[in-house]
């Protein structure tokens, strides 16, 4: 789940969107101010006759893909899927993606100046969801004047904010497309990510938070994708080693050159406590938290919801996903299930974005497969 933007500051030109007043949070805390960066592609004066939300993962951005409001001609996390004869084509909708509070692309975050002390949140930046990460969405679209969204759609993290954006808001969202992200984070993703939030608390108990983000990140990649992409792709290859397998730790085997490259590369451009702050995001998610439960939340749907499980996802199993299609439609909703099938595991929905994107073009854009 990356992103290539640089954490040196938010992708060149963003929109900024600044909400009115202080920004009350589920948690009963409130942010005293609440920024928000985003980037659209097309015409924003067809915002009412289509917009097509796209909702990032954990360290993604605003940016999804180039050619958009901010002139960052950078490829985006989601450049496959959008732009001219791409499924999501700026030509015939109006395209927005904004950078969750809590991120560290331009929108409030632990890395944020607090208004009255104008020294950074950190460690004490209040405790995010997905249903504040859904509100701060809706207030930025309402902002735009846009009333009704034609789709939403994203993976993981983004997967479960639309969830949260469905049931809040029932009337906004035409289509609903959640990618490996349920109704609420299992046990499975819990543990792991509380094993990255260790990684990180504990190096940052020696002084280096750095170190544990890095360690975190590789946790997070074996999560990620699965056994059969590693064994193809690396094997028992060493690095720069030719001929028999030494009986020595050195040099190390390409899996581990590769896991750490990964960890070094999120270490330059993302924040450890923004990190921490969205892990704790994903793990509170609970679409029935104070509605009564799971399929009384799921009543209040209105949303056509594709629910897009990927065969093999090891941190939100695609059987998981079937089964929520199951009891929202039991709930009287409208859902399909869909299923990706790509060794890229969890990651699919980006690594896979013809996949996506036919999926869109069937089930949003009514294209023949």
């Amino acid at each position: 789940m990356s992103s290539p933007s640089k954490l040196d500051g938010p992708p060149p030109g963003p929109s900024p969107y600044r909400h009115d007043g202080p920004f009350p949070l589920e948690c009963g805390d409130a942010l005293p101010r609440l920024d928000i960066a985003y980037e659209t592609w097309g015409d924003p004066d067809r915002a009412e006759e289509g917009t097509v939300l796209l909702v990032h993962a954990l360290t993604g951005d605003a940016h999804a893909a180039s050619g958009g409001s901010s002139g960052d001609g950078r490829p985006g996390w989601w450049e496959g899927l959008v732009g001219s004869g791409r499924a999501v084509d700026p030509s015939r909708c109006f395209v927005l993606c904004a950078n969750l509070p809590g991120s560290g692309y331009g929108s409030t975050g632990p890395s944020s100046l607090r208004p009255e002390t104008g020294r950074p949140y950190g460690s004490g930046f209040p405790v995010l969801t997905t249903r504040d990460m859904a509100r701060a969405l809706r207030a930025l679209v309402s902002r735009l004047g846009i009333s009704r969204l034609r789709c939403a759609v994203g993976g993981s993290l983004g997967a479960m904010v639309i969830w949260e954006l469905a049931v809040e808001f029932p009337g906004l969202i035409e289509t609903a497309v959640p990618i490996a992200g349920d109704v609420a984070a299992g046990a499975w993703m819990v543990a792991f990510d509380h094993l990255g939030r260790e990684a990180v608390r504990h190096a940052a108990r020696r002084g280096e938070p750095a170190a544990g983000l890095d360690l975190a990140r590789r946790i997070a990649m074996v999560s990620y994708r699965t056994p059969a992409l590693f064994e193809a792709r690396f094997g028992r290859r060493r690095r720069g080693h030719m001929g028999e397998e030494p009986v020595s730790p050195d040099p190390p085997f390409e899996v581990e050159t590769y896991l750490a490259h990964q960890g070094r590369k999120l270490v330059g451009r993302f924040d450890a406590d923004a990190y921490l702050s969205l892990l704790q995001a994903m793990d509170l998610h609970d679409i029935g938290r104070g509605r009564g439960g799971v399929d009384a939340a799921l009543a209040r749907v209105e949303a056509e919801v594709i629910l897009v499980g990927i065969a093999e996802d090891l941190l939100v199993p695609a059987e998981d996903l079937r089964r929520s299609a199951v009891r929202l439609r039991g709930a009287g909703g409208k859902a399909r299930y869909e299923e990706i099938r790509s060794p890229f595991g969890h990651d699919a929905f980006l690594a896979e974005p013809e996949a996506v994107g036919a999926l869109l073009r069937r089930h949003v854009f009514g294209e023949a497969p």
